[in-house]
This record gives structure tokens, C-alpha cells and sequence, in this order.
């Protein structure tokens, strides 16, 4: 799994960072944004350490995950068409737009998808998924740049 943070950003070629995490010497705690919620041909390649607000959210990964909540399963598999038989998620439960919830619920559901949990649980070893989801929401809802938060649910309401 890649994860940034304030000090770097990694990927399977950086052994330095691969070796603190394999050491325990880095914890791994929800307080670690995952690489795959930037942007880049890679998880996180678009990762700036010295604005680290800088394209979060805006991953690959993230995106389908989001793709894929509200609109269907099917919609992830061509761009943004629907194969189902069904109403779509969103319309089934009265959702009219995405909001900071929902962003911390896709990546959660991403977060999930790429560990070792065969079981979502809150923990998994020093990771807990509702501080994360917690610190997700509060992190959009607290933040005082009001433009980067428009422009972050203004992607996903389009």
C-alpha cells in the first residue's frame, strides 16, 4: 500500500520510506493520507510534500470507488454509462449530490479494499477507519479555504 504524508510520499520504488513501514519504525495510523487519493499515472506520483491539500481527493482509485457508490457497479467499467437494469444508488437513497460524507464513506470503501481485512472492522492494527472517516469529514467541513472545497465537490457534482 502507498501512503503519503507531511514527509513524503511513497511508492514501492522509494525502499527508504518501505523500509520505515516494514521496520514499524512509521506507523501506519489514519492520521497517513493513502497515495491513491491523489492524483497520478501512479498512486500518488502528483503528490506535493509542501502542499499536501494539493490534489487530494482526487485520485484514480477514489474515483471509481465514488463512481461505482453512487451511480452503480456497472458505471466503473465505461465512462460514466450504467449497464444496470436499476435506478441508480443515488437516486434509490435520495442522494442529490455528493458531500464530504460521502467522499469519506468511498474512501473508506477504497481504504477497505486494498488491505488485508477479510471483515471490515474500525481496526486494523494501529489503522481506525471511523478516526479516518472522521478526519476526512472534518478536514472538508473545517477547512477555510472555502474555494479548494467548492472546487473539491464541484468535481464530483458535475
Amino acid at each position: 500500500m502507498f501512503y503519503c504524508s507531511q514527509v513524503a510520499c511513497t511508492n514501492d520504488g522509494d525502499h527508504r520510506i518501505k523500509n520505515k513501514f516494514d521496520s514499524g519504525s512509521l506507523k501506519v495510523t489514519a492520521a497517513l493520507w493513502p497515495a491513491y487519493l491523489y492524483p497520478g499515472n501512479i498512486a500518488g506520483k502528483d503528490f506535493d510534500p509542501e502542499d499536501i491539500i494539493e490534489g487530494l481527493f482526487h485520485g484514480y482509485l477514489l474515483e471509481q470507488v465514488i463512481k461505482h457508490v453512487f451511480m452503480s457497479p456497472s458505471s466503473v467499467l465505461k465512462a460514466g454509462t450504467s449497464n444496470g437494469t436499476c435506478a441508480c444508488n443515488a437516486k434509490l437513497h435520495g442522494m442529490t449530490e455528493v458531500g464530504a460524507e460521502h467522499i469519506a464513506y468511498a474512501v473508506v470503501q477504497a481504504h477497505f479494499a486494498v488491505s488485508l481485512l477479510k471483515k471490515l472492522k474500525d481496526r486494523d492494527t494501529l489503522f481506525y477507519y471511523t478516526d479516518f472517516y472522521t478526519r476526512i469529514v472534518n478536514l472538508i467541513h473545517g477547512r477555510r479555504d472555502g474555494e479548494w472545497v467548492n472546487s473539491l465537490l464541484g468535481h464530483y457534482n458535475k
